[in-house]
């Protein structure tokens, strides 16, 4: 069962960079003992880059190692699981065409193996991850059809404003919470969009 909430409007990244840092946030906030986390990315994706340096720098702050699972070809997805059924750490997950293709193979993994993995897609957290955090799709569609239409009438794409999302989602699975022995601090359950519970 999804149940939508309220609050979730003062959990907010200011740019696409920080919804990395902002997700290693959330993960620190749900599990104060976390001392590492591997960021799984696909280094051939342009935003990944500078989003991974802002996770860098947000662990450095909270005092955070930091390992790397580079995903960049469907031949890389096995070692990657792998790696992360051996690992002892809390995962951030960046989405991207080549991963969000394993992005579910990766929840289960990390549930199997007991570690907690934060997704930007909903998707993700509904298919086993522990949580999500990123901007609401059906927004962004919504807006690209507006685009599309201005085009279609003849505007000039050149001439339209860049905009950047204003609603973000966060999602909590508590099935997952409950299976990895984490109980989510009542205040992150009052600010998430969704919690599903069994």
């Amino acid at each position: 069962m999804v149940i939508p909430c309220e609050a979730g409007a003062s959990i907010r990244a200011k740019s696409p960079l920080d919804f990395g840092a902002k997700r290693l946030q959330l993960l620190k906030e749900t599990i104060p003992r976390l001392s590492r986390v591997v960021i799984v990315w696909n280094p051939s994706n342009a935003v990944h880059g500078p989003t991974v340096k802002s996770i860098e720098r947000m662990a450095k702050t909270l005092g955070i190692a930091v390992e790397h699972i580079k995903i960049q070809v469907p031949a890389d997805v096995g070692d990657a699981l792998v790696r992360i059924s051996n690992g002892r750490s809390g995962l951030v997950v960046l989405e991207d065409a080549m991963i969000n293709v394993c992005s579910t193979q990766i929840a289960d993994v990390a549930v199997k193996h007991r570690l907690p993995a934060i997704f930007g897609l909903s998707a993700f957290a509904e298919a086993g991850g522990l949580m999500a955090y990123g901007p609401n799709r059906i927004e962004l569609w919504r807006r690209a059809a507006i685009f599309v239409d201005k085009i279609l009438r003849g505007a000039n794409p050149g001439e339209l404003p860049v905009e950047q999302s204003v609603r973000f989602d966060m999602v909590v699975n508590i099935k997952t919470a409950k299976a990895l022995g984490l109980t989510i601090p009542p205040l992150l359950l009052l600010q998430a969009d969704q919690v599903i519970d069994p």
